[in-house]
C-alpha cells in the first residue's frame, strides 16, 4: 500500500533503479506495472546483472557507476549484496495485513 506515491514522491529527487535477481522480463513488467508512463523509474536490471557466486546470484553496486556510499537498496533481505550491506534499508514483507 502506498507504494505508487512512494515511488513519485522519490522520482523528484532520487533516480529510482530496479534490481532484481529475475530474469529482465520479469523485472520489465513489474516496471511497467508501477510506471506505465516510463517518469519514475531511470533503469531495470535483472540476473542479467547481477554475479553467481557461490550458487547464488548477487548484486554488486559497483557495476552501477555511482558512489556506492550515494546507493540506497531496498529489500527484505540484504542476502544478495553481501558487498554492500551497510546500503540495504529491510522492510518487513507485505502478506495482505493492513
Amino acid at each position: 500500500p502506498g507504494l505508487s506515491v512512494f515511488l513519485q514522491r522519490m522520482a523528484r529527487n532520487y533516480e529510482i533503479v530496479f534490481f532484481g535477481e529475475q530474469e529482465q522480463g520479469f523485472i520489465n513488467e513489474v516496471a511497467e506495472a508501477l510506471d506505465p508512463n516510463q517518469q519514475m523509474i531511470q533503469a531495470r536490471l535483472g540476473r542479467e546483472s547481477t554475479m553467481l557466486k557461490d550458487r547464488r546470484y548477487i548484486k554488486d553496486f559497483s557495476y552501477l557507476g555511482r558512489p556506492a556510499k550515494e546507493v540506497v537498496y531496498l529489500d527484505f533481505t540484504d542476502d544478495t549484496v553481501p558487498y554492500h550491506k551497510d546500503n540495504c534499508i529491510i522492510l518487513s514483507e507485505f502478506e495482505g495485513d493492513n
